[in-house]
């Protein structure tokens, strides 16, 4: 399925959201605490403040083909996985190999029946 030439309509927000404390620590002189952020949604975070709204019209190219680009997206994501699956596996294993090198030596009084009768 192809898409096809449209235009929507929306509503955007505009929030200004304090830096990072890395960011807060590295500011050029005269640069602002805060960063400027979009949203589609009227929701920031607890330190965030909304400081404007605007309805916007976004113009929707034709001609993408869009199943042939959601199941770019699946394969995508499948890939993803499966490069942390390999990652999660391969540390578990390394687990497994640490574990068996631990070799468990008791002391030999405390395996030794005879040994406190001797004594």
């Amino acid at each position: 399925m192809k898409s096809t030439p449209a235009t929507i309509k929306a509503k955007v927000y505009v929030f200004a959201e304090p830096k990072t404390k890395y960011q807060l620590e590295n500011l050029e002189p005269g640069e602002l605490a805060y960063k400027y952020v979009v949203k589609s949604y009227d929701f920031g975070n607890e330190d965030s403040v909304r400081l404007s709204e605007h309805e916007i019209e976004v113009a929707v190219p034709g001609g993408i083909d869009i199943t042939s680009a959601c199941i770019q997206n699946l394969k995508e994501r499948i890939d993803a996985i499966e490069k942390d699956a390999k990652k999660d596996i391969a540390d578990l294993e390394q687990r497994i190999r640490d574990l068996v090198l631990i070799e468990y030596r008791p002391d030999p009084e405390e395996t030794d029946p005879v040994a406190h009768i001797v004594a």
